[in-house]
Order: structure tokens, then sequence, then C-alpha cells
């Protein structure tokens, strides 16, 4: 194995072990806020926590199993590594993130009266499907278009809760703008990455392909190839495009994960430590 990819692979897999350290952490200190909290604060942030555990969990095994969906290639050779158990788990892990932020924008435009902030939390989660339903377009059909559009959408959705964030922030106590401000500024990072590099990748993949004139797998062809066939790869130059994004992905996304089971409420009583 190349230097270089034992090195990217034992980031991932450390990442994900501190991954469950921290949720172990943020849960103790749920736990210990129960008695302070409202009953209400203390569901939803229960709720929080739970949803972040599924996406440490799923992160956690994607990164000491890593694969290239549409490639089909990846580091260990088991039958865990198929693109279909991996996209299977990817699939839960994001459908849980997206509800944990559409349940988070929710309760703050309720908290606030924000009729605007209130739709984008309705749209959030929709979205998402859409986005998982491309992923799968692109994994049984091999076409890195489907990639392109999943990733556009997740590019969509982090200016949407900047929107709402911008819909809130004017009635937000101090302690929530704090949070707002901390977590704008890594969905900025986040949206600005996603334009310059990561759609443009797949855009490029999809148009290299188009000019090979590629042949694309009808949806049970690729169902079947993508549970069957996983390609072994230890060159560092077929992970070397992967690894910005599966790097900051399995660390950075975990990270805001559990920070919402800690995020503070609308209410400035609420959330005080």
């Amino acid at each position: 194995m190349a230097t270089e990819l034992f090195l990217w692979w034992t980031w991932l897999r450390v990442a994900s072990l501190i991954n469950v350290v921290v949720w172990v952490r943020t849960a103790s200190r749920v736990r210990e806020r129960r008695a302070r909290w409202p009953a209400e604060l203390f569901a939803a942030r229960r709720a929080q926590l739970w949803l972040a555990g599924i996406y440490v969990i799923v992160c956690g095994f994607r990164s000491f199993l890593p694969r290239a969906d549409v490639q089909r290639i990846c580091l260990v050779d088991s039958m865990w590594s198929s693109v279909f158990v991996g996209r299977t788990l990817a699939t839960i892990a994001e459908l849980a993130f997206a509800l944990q932020w559409a349940r988070y924008v929710r309760e703050l435009a309720e908290g606030v009266g924000s009729r605007g902030a209130r739709i984008i939390a309705r749209v959030l989660f929709p979205a998402i499907v859409w986005a998982e339903i491309s992923s799968w377009y692109a994994v049984l059909t091999r076409n890195f278009l489907g990639n392109a559009i999943e990733q556009s959408t997740w590019t969509t959705c982090g200016v949407l809760i900047t929107a709402s964030f911008i819909m809130i922030y004017p009635h937000a106590h101090a302690q929530l703008r704090s949070f707002i401000q901390r977590t704008a500024l890594v969905i900025a990072c986040f949206v600005t990455f996603m334009c310059t590099v990561d759609v443009p990748l797949y855009l490029s993949r999809w148009r290299s392909d188009q000019r090979a004139g590629v042949q694309y797998l009808v949806w049970q062809q690729g169902l079947l190839d993508s549970a069957q066939r996983w390609v072994v790869a230890h060159d560092w130059e077929a992970w070397r495009d992967e690894a910005a994004w599966m790097g900051l992905y399995f660390s950075v996304g975990v990270w805001v994960s559990i920070a919402l089971a800690l995020a503070p409420s609308a209410k400035a009583s609420d959330s005080v430590d």
C-alpha cells in the first residue's frame, strides 16, 4: 500500500475513534442537563444525540472500509466493502443527518416565529431524499451525473440553512447568535468546497465519460454489480480525488452532527449551561 494512502486511511480510522469518544462525552453532558432543561428541550436534544449516533457509527464503518461507489474500488477485500452495503448504510446515516438539521431549523423557526425559516425546515429533508435517489442512480448506472446532482443538492441545502440562520439571527439571544456565527462559518467553507472542488470533480468525470462514449448500466445490472463486484485498489492515484471529501466528511461532518445535540435553543433561559 502506498505511504500516502496508508496515512490517509490511518487518519480516517483515528478520526472515527475520536468521534466515538466525542459522542460518548456529549451523551454524558446531555444526561447531566436533564434536570436543568425543560422536558421538551431534553427530548429534542436526546433525539439529536441518537441521530448523531447513527451518523457516528456509519461513518466509522465507512472509515475502516473505504470505498468509491461508481468506480467500485475499496481498500479491504470483503463483502462488507461492496458498494451496495456501504451505500445502503450511507443513505441511512445521511437521512439521519438531514433529519437533524430539519428538526433544529424548525425548532428555532418556531421559537422565534420565522415563517421563512419554517418553510426551509420543511424543505430540507425531502431535498436530501432527492439527493439520495440521485446517489443511488449514480451507483446503479455508474453515471457520475447522479453524483453531481446529489452533491449540488447538498450544497443547496447548505445555502438554505444559512438563509434560515439569517432570518433567525435578529431574534436570537447572545448564545444562539454565537452558535449561528460559528456554524455559518463551517457551512460557508462546506459550500465553497462543494462549488469549487466536489461538484466540478463529478461533472468533469461525467463529461469525460460522455466523450469516451461510456455505456451506462441499467438498474438491474447495476444492482447486481454493486453487490457482487468490488476491486481492491492500493494505488494512491485511485484514491487521490476521494481523499479530501472523505477526510472532511468523516471528521468535521461528524462533529457538526454531534454538536447539534448540545445546540442552544431559541430561548435564552433554556440554553444556559
